[in-house]
């Protein structure tokens, strides 16, 4: 399948004897299986948050999640740390 899939699947088996498991034909990201705002939110969090603090924090997120409303000038500006 592969290069034409990259096809992932992750098994989780718990003590008491429940099984999970996700397949994927495609990564997580890749524009066949793009990333939801959810997804971003969340991967952005989990990299920046404890970089920057809650307030910084969404500050940031909440410019580059916008970014499509405000001039190129106005983006940098506001990113600088």
């Amino acid at each position: 399948m592969f290069p034409a899939n990259q096809p992932s699947k992750v098994v989780i088996k718990t003590k008491n004897g429940k099984e999970y498991s996700e397949y994927l034909e495609y990564p997580k990201g890749d524009p066949r299986e793009p990333m939801t705002i959810e997804d971003l939110d969340n991967k952005f969090s989990a990299l920046s948050l404890d970089l920057f603090g809650e307030e910084k924090h969404k500050e940031i997120k909440d410019v580059i999640f916008s970014c499509e409303e405000i001039d190129t000038k106005e983006f940098i500006s506001k990113l600088i740390i």
